[in-house]
Order: structure tokens, then sequence, then C-alpha cells
């Protein structure tokens, strides 16, 4: 069981954070209506137009024939103060998405049952050519201003959404000249305060230089030993090949600046997001449930992650034929998997030839893919 273990210094908030606090758009929440006085009349009242983008071209709520959700910002900063990772989060709120395992893996993370698509700003995180379901736990949730999901198949943004799409709008600038944000947590185990603290660092910093709004935030976070609500220690490696969240250095870059002129805007973002995970044992998968052979030392090299984004959009509200939306977005992802053996659980391994020792060296697998596209211009309505 994960204990606060020092109280959070949070929201250490400078030049104007009460209005960098303030929700911008619908959480899907609604006050309860004051009683009228005796003898008043109601009259009607106009809500804002909530917009999801999650659609290939931004649409209203009202216009989708589907079931929609968005998370915003008061949900995500009440999620800050239990857990920065956006999957516990989505596990909260969004009904049918499966229960959180809390590990790095995202193999459990469905919509009743089917594969999820994971976007960022409207551009895919999968990788077509490996299913890959290392994606939500690695997306800092600090730099999120609110969160798009629409329930149920769609081939928009190509394969990988039998389910449905989760989309991740990201922080942009602000209208003041300077808003800053800080924050420090550290998490533990009960079970063994001392060889499980989590410390997670987080800031940032966004506003208006003259023509252009920017936005840039970063988050670190360095784990060490993981246990159950029973006080066992829990494996590195879980999920066969996936790796976990425990001896882990995490880190997240992320940068926005744009500039708005008239009704027309570009935009360029950039992330970076670095994990490196050392484990000490292998995991034995013949146990129920599984745990750490602290008899077997691990012996592969650390499971990574070293990925790189960028994208740049230019949209157009009163372009001749309608609204117009365009963009360009390029993905360098790298990905290693954890080193694991031949058993009777795993008996699909790289043969050294040896039978003594079958597992070959080099049987840890990496993930390269280098994506590029320019989004077709699209017309909003």
């Amino acid at each position: 069981m994960r204990q606060s273990a020092t109280a959070t210094a949070f929201a250490l908030v400078f030049a104007h954070a009460a209005a960098a606090q303030t929700p911008q758009e619908d959480t899907g929440t609604f006050p309860e209506p004051e009683p009228l006085e005796e003898g008043a009349t109601s009259t009607a009242t106009a809500l804002d137009q909530v917009v999801v983008t999650a659609t290939r071209t931004p649409r209203p709520i009202a216009a989708i024939p589907g079931s929609v959700m968005v998370i915003g910002q008061e949900q995500i900063r009440e999620q800050l103060w239990l857990s920065s990772d956006p999957a516990d989060l989505l596990a909260k709120y969004v009904p049918g998405f499966n229960v959180s395992n809390q590990s790095i893996s995202g193999a459990s993370e469905t919509l009743r049952g089917r594969s999820v698509l994971v976007l960022v700003d409207g551009v895919p995180r999968n990788t077509p050519l490996r299913d890959v379901s290392r994606i939500i736990s690695l997306i800092d949730l600090n730099s999120i201003e609110r969160i798009e999901i629409v329930n149920g198949p769609s081939s928009i943004y190509g394969a990988g959404a039998t389910g449905g799409i989760v989309n991740f709008i990201t922080k942009k600038g602000g209208e003041e000249p300077l808003q800053v944000t800080a924050s420090v947590n550290v998490t533990a185990f009960t079970a063994d305060a001392e060889d499980s603290l989590a410390p997670e660092v987080a800031g940032s910093a966004s506003g208006n230089v003259g023509l252009f709004d920017y936005y840039v935030g970063s988050r670190g976070r360095w784990s060490e030993n993981a246990y159950d609500g029973s006080g066992k220690l829990l494996p590195s490696d879980p999920f066969l090949g996936q790796g976990g969240l425990d001896n882990a250095d995490e880190a997240n870059v992320d940068a926005n600046i744009g500039r708005s002129f008239g009704d027309q805007r570009i935009g360029l973002a950039g992330e970076w997001t670095y994990f490196d995970q050392k484990p000490k044992y292998f995991t034995d998968y013949t146990s129920d449930p599984v745990r750490p052979d602290t008899s077997d030392r691990y012996t592969g090299k650390s499971i990574l992650e070293d990925s790189k984004y960028a994208r740049a959009t230019y949209t157009h509200d009163s372009f001749t034929l309608g609204p117009l939306q365009t963009e360009v977005y390029y993905n360098d992802i790298d990905k290693r998997f954890p080193f694991t053996e031949a058993s009777a659980i795993n008996p699909l391994v790289l043969y050294s030839g040896n039978p003594l020792s079958p597992t070959s060296p080099d049987n840890q697998t990496e993930l390269y893919a280098r994506q590029w596209a320019r989004g077709r211009p699209s017309r909003r309505r």
C-alpha cells in the first residue's frame, strides 16, 4: 500500500497563480441551480460550447453521434495529489476503462475490452509496426490541460481504435506575462518506506511575450522498490516483456509556442519522454501471483524509453471554404524491452546454441520508429 511519505509541497505559484489555476473549459459537471425567490421567473442561461478535437476536425459534443467525455483541469489537479499516472485518472473517471495495473505496461488499458488509440494534441502515439502498450503512463499529466475520450471504434486516425480514442490536450501559453508553478511530491510504501522512496519534482512557466505565447513544463521522478499490500516485493517486469515502475528514472520536457494574428494561428510544439528502469531480479512467472526471483539477478540492459515528438499546426477560422486546420508532425520513438530468459512460460526466445544456457544475449528487443506525416487540410464544422 502506497502512502505519502512527506507532506506535498504543491502549487508554489508565482505571478497570478490564482488565475493560472482557473479551469478554462467545461469539466462535464454542472452546479445545482439556486432556488427561485417567491414571485420570480426563471431565465434561460447560455452555456459555453464544448468542442472536442479527437474527431479529426474539432466538433461540438452535440454534433458527435456517440459517447464523449471530457476530463478537465479540476479533475486533473485533484488526481495529481494522489498520482501523476494518467492511467489512474482514466480508470477513475471513464466508464469501461480498465482498472490501472500500476505499472508502465498498458496491456490491460482498454475500453470495454477493446484497444485504445492514444493521441496527444491529435497526433497518434501508437506504433503500427508493433503493438507497444507502454504509452499512457509515460505522458506527463502536469502538462495536460484536458483529456477527451470518444467511445466506440474509429479509423479516422488509422488502426488501433477498436474501443475508442483518448486525446490528451497539452497546455498552451496564457495572456499574462509570466506564470510559474512548481511542485514536489514524495511517496513510499508502508512495507519499507526507506527502501521505496519515490521523489517527484515538476515545474512550468507560461505566458505571453510580444506577439507570442508560450508554455514550458518539465517533470522528473526517481523510484526504488515497490511492494504490494501484504508487504511483499513486487517484480520489476510483472507483464512479460513490458517493464514496471520501480527502480527507474523518469523525465518529461514539454514546450509549446504559438502566435495568433487575427483569426489565424501558427503553433510549434515539442516533447521529450525519457524512462530508464534497472531491474534487480528476473521475474518468476510460474508463481501465483508472479514475484521477483531474488536468487536470479537481472543480467540484461535497462528498460528504456527515449522518444521525441514535434508538431506544427496552422488554423484559419475565416478561410474561404470554412474554418481550416492543418498540421505536420514527426515522432522519433526508441523503446527497449526487458531481457527475458527461456522458461515454460516464455519458450519463444532467441536460441544461443547452448542447451545449458539456451537464451541468447541478443534476446532483448528494441523498437525504433520514425514517423512523420502531414495532416490533411480539413474544414472545421
